[in-house]
């Protein structure tokens, strides 16, 4: 489509290349939002109707309870086991739902703790990579495979290849005796990242300088 991609759901105008592809853009965006609320409305809405069925259940359990106890009103005896089972019941329900409570609150606390770790291990990574002048974030995607501690990210680090200065070629960049150090500097920032732009670039003109 005259080197345009088609977005979905919306179909290119024949106007202004740059507008029409602006207005595509901002026109799959709306799309893409009204779904997304479309979707939050329709689980909104069923979340609702299970909680008024379940409302609707408890009334009619607690509706049955109470319609037996009044059954059994004239015989103490039953009223009275009756009674303490339907409390120990209630101080069973009780005790399961302040344990998964407590559980949510731990399993809450764990994943906070994790996430304050990660923070932590990307910091440490950080700090290591500017001292060791390694690429940090390399560092921090493999820092996340070690306990956290200074001395395995370093070692990490150690292994990992020096960042090379970016040196761009001048006009005089073959004179002098620095001519050889520059054009290896070059040819390692090539092997390190050869998919730089500016690595890409220098190193393809040194070629041409060459005649490689």
């Amino acid at each position: 489509m005259d080197g345009q991609e088609a977005i979905a759901g919306v179909t290119p105008g024949s106007g202004d290349t740059g507008t029409s592809l602006e207005q595509q853009i901002k026109a799959a965006e709306l799309k893409g939002k009204s779904d997304a609320l479309a979707d939050v409305n329709r689980t909104l809405a069923e979340s609702s109707k299970s909680r008024k069925a379940a409302e609707a259940a408890e009334q009619r359990v607690t509706q049955m309870l109470k319609d037996y106890e009044e059954t059994i009103r004239d015989d103490p005896d039953k009223l009275n086991e009756w009674r303490g089972k339907q409390a120990k019941t209630k101080a069973d329900a009780d005790l399961a739902r302040m344990q998964q409570e407590l559980d949510e609150a731990k399993q809450r606390l764990s994943q906070v703790d994790n996430e304050k770790a990660e923070t932590i291990k990307q910091q440490k990574a950080r700090e290591i990579a500017g001292r060791l002048n390694v690429d940090a974030g390399n560092l921090i995607k493999l820092a996340k495979f070690t306990d956290g501690t200074p001395e395995a990210i370093e070692d990490i680090a150690k292994s990992l290849p020096k960042i090379v200065p970016e040196n761009p070629l001048s006009p005089d960049s073959n004179r002098g005796s620095g001519s050889s150090a520059s054009e290896q500097r070059i040819r390692d920032a090539f092997i390190a990242n050869p998919e730089k732009p500016q690595v890409k670039a220098d190193y393809l003109a040194l070629r041409r300088r060459k005649g490689i």
